[in-house]
């Protein structure tokens, strides 16, 4: 559900993505743990995440709402910045297993159609 949701709002297809949903599994499991026991864990790198990362952040934090709804609770910003590294990672490294999508927005107020391509790099 989380790939599925980040691949929607970033408006790409990962063409691996058993590849990933292992690694992202790897890195979720210990996330579970953490919330279900309440250890806090910081993320010294949150500030520059978010500052140059701030996209894929955003697509990251709706992306993850299946797993926060399972927990019962949110995840606090540290968590949600080092799944953001693990996203940025694996699009980097992966730039070529990546198919962009187009997306079409309506805008009845202007009369208009937009036609969005989201970049991956």
């Amino acid at each position: 559900m989380i790939l599925d949701k980040f691949e929607k709002y970033a408006c790409i297809t990962f063409n691996d993505r058993d590849n990933l949903v292992n690694s992202l599994y790897m890195h979720i499991r210990p996330v579970y743990y953490r919330n279900l026991f309440n250890i806090n864990l910081t993320n010294p790198f949150l500030d520059k995440i978010k500052q140059e990362y701030h996209e894929l952040y955003i697509l990251v934090k709706k992306a993850i709402s299946p797993l926060e709804k399972y927990l019962g609770t949110s995840l606090p910003e540290d968590e949600i910045g080092y799944i953001t590294l693990h996203f940025g990672g694996y699009l980097k490294k992966r730039k070529s297993n990546i198919q962009k999508k187009t997306m079409r927005y309506h805008l009845p107020e202007w009369g208009c159609y937009i036609k969005y391509a989201k970049k991956t790099n």
